[in-house]
């Protein structure tokens, strides 16, 4: 027969239940790389490895030879050294023919050492103070500053020798190579003025020499 009219939309019905997992996609594309990680803390140490095998210990005569010499340069150089130092201080002690003041017992001065002994030499000899321990001084008995000695050291200066130092009051200079250095005073056109001590010692006459360099 004919078809009859549409009829009207129904009410919505329930809801289905959920259809199966579908198939997984294609993995995505590497990201970058993230930063290092905090550095871990050491591990146990590990076992003792086992022992090496013994090595050659056997010496020809000429390496024993070699060996036995070293070992005996090596102990005997400190005692050579000492023997040579010692030789050498006697060398420098060694001024006087006939006596041994200033050397072995301090002297008053340098004066008293040359009139007990007339060959003593220039040189350093132990000088009492009037306080304190006997200091080692230079005395010199030639002329000086058109002066008869003898004479004693109470200041030495030499700024040719490495570490030297101008003393307090002067003011070190040199050339542009640095070969030569002098100390000279620190303000133009006036004077500068250096204290040195003699020890509480008295003197009568005062004599100085200086070498300096001029341009």
């Amino acid at each position: 027969g004919v078809q009859g009219l549409k009829g009207e939309k129904g009410n919505l019905g329930e809801r289905g239940r959920p259809g199966l997992q579908g198939v997984a996609g294609l993995p995505g594309p590497i990201g970058e790389t993230g930063p290092s990680g905090l550095r871990g803390y050491p591990g146990p140490e590990g076992p003792r490895g086992a022992p090496g095998l013994p090595g050659n210990t056997e010496l020809s005569e000429e390496e024993f030879a070699r060996v036995k010499n070293e070992l005996i340069s090596l102990s005997l150089q400190p005692l050579l050294q000492k023997i040579e130092d010692l030789e050498n201080t006697l060398q420098l002690y060694k001024k006087c023919n006939k006596t041994t003041l200033g050397i072995t017992s301090p002297a008053q001065s340098c004066k008293e050492i040359f009139a007990v002994d007339p060959t003593c030499v220039a040189g350093y000899y132990l000088i009492s103070q009037h306080s304190g321990d006997p200091v080692l001084t230079y005395c010199k008995k030639h002329t000086l500053c058109g002066l008869t000695g003898p004479w004693r050291r109470v200041a030495h200066i030499n700024m040719s020798e490495e570490g030297a130092q101008c003393p307090t009051g002067l003011q070190e200079s040199s050339d542009p190579s640095g070969n030569i250095r002098a100390c000279g005073r620190t303000v133009d056109n006036k004077c500068s003025s250096v204290h040195f001590p003699t020890g509480s010692s008295s003197y009568s006459q005062i004599c100085g020499i200086v070498r300096g360099y001029a341009k």
